[in-house]
């Protein structure tokens, strides 16, 4: 990447740098472990809540910056969430197993408690205010039980609000043939088998014991079983070397979009063989921000002077990322603050992957 900035536009592009640095410093204060969950109790309104939320991360009453940071960052993303969520839901309306040890997984409902904070929804990226990024979060103001698979006592899959937000827009769109990358515990494949559209789905799983439980305790409740067909695979490989046709399809393949850039970015290479076939992807917003977080580590360091022989090695993803995205921008030149900001755009970011 070549920099010809004047001073002035220079400037004006260091609060890009500045608030991807406060982006990931709120993002892991808003993914902080929140074990004392009492400390939030009784805190119905969002202005009350929000206090409890400066209390608990230890912000100084004085420290007018750091207010004003999360001010702009939190305060307005913070709401309570109505009993009944789950209840509401056709999934958990339609899909009640009982609970049921199976070698070393276990099938089983597990709490929200009152007033425990968590993410409601994928990220709002504010392109306007230098890529800001906000994450709402929520609460419930009693516990609330959902479905979890555990793995040796730990939580591997559940069905949160976060991911019952996050793939309805996904749920609206599929139609016709769908392909589901990612068998999780059939929240997707069930409601958009609930659908007069969607014809038939056919799901790509990689683990055995993830599918005998499905097909043993979750697919005998599913309404619309009949259109469901799962293939034990590698998704990758699988999508490689497909032969049939799919109308849409979803790819929910990670936990987090830390664990699922480097997926992404090898699906929709992948997503160029294929014509008439929508692709969507889970948490695509937050995939797309970590992948410009990783544009402006190139841009940063362009600015320190790094060359080519500083983007020979990766010590991991996140690093073959950065090297890759450094040969590919290395020769567009940066005249103005517009050309960085346009380069940090979704439709910029697609092109370059």
């Amino acid at each position: 990447m070549k920099i010809n900035l004047s001073k002035k536009e220079l400037e004006k592009t260091y609060r890009l740098l500045d608030t991807k640095e406060i982006n990931m410093s709120v993002a892991d204060l808003l993914f902080s472990t929140f074990e004392e969950k009492e400390f939030f109790k009784g805190s119905n309104l969002p202005e009350e809540y929000y206090q409890k939320l400066l209390q608990f991360w230890g912000v100084p009453s004085d420290d007018i910056e750091e207010l004003e940071i999360l001010e702009k960052w939190v305060k307005s993303s913070v709401s309570p969430l109505n009993h009944g969520f789950f209840a509401n839901n056709l999934y958990f309306n339609t899909i009640k197993p009982t609970p049921k040890k199976i070698g070393n997984y276990r099938l089983e409902y597990i709490d929200f408690k009152a007033y425990q904070p968590f993410s409601l929804d994928d990220i709002q990226v504010d392109d306007k205010d230098f890529f800001l990024e906000r994450s709402p979060l929520s609460y419930f103001t009693s516990d609330e039980s959902y479905l979890a698979l555990s793995y040796q006592g730990e939580v591997w899959m559940s069905i949160t609000p976060n991911e019952i937000n996050t793939m309805k827009p996904h749920i609206d769109e599929a139609k016709g043939n769908v392909l589901v990358l990612g068998l999780g515990l059939g929240y997707y494949p069930f409601m958009i088998s609930e659908k007069v559209d969607v014809k038939e789905i056919t799901i790509v799983e990689l683990d055995q014991n993830i599918i005998d439980l499905f097909k043993s305790e979750l697919l005998p409740l599913f309404p619309h079983k009949d259109k469901i067909r799962i293939i034990k695979g590698d998704a990758i490989q699988y999508l490689k070397n497909n032969k049939s046709h799919y109308d849409y399809v979803f790819a929910d393949l990670w936990h987090n979009p830390e664990d699922g850039l480097p997926l992404y970015l090898k699906i929709k290479e992948i997503e160029k063989q294929y014509k008439n076939t929508k692709f969507q992807y889970w948490l695509e917003i937050s995939l797309l921000a970590m992948l410009r977080r990783c544009l402006l580590t190139v841009y940063e360091e362009a600015l320190q002077g790094y060359g080519d022989k500083d983007y020979q090695k990766a010590n991991n993803d996140i690093d073959r990322i950065i090297n890759s995205l450094y040969f590919k921008t290395k020769n567009i030149t940066i005249n103005s603050y517009d050309d960085i900001y346009n380069l940090l755009r979704d439709e910029s970011l697609l092109r370059l992957i």
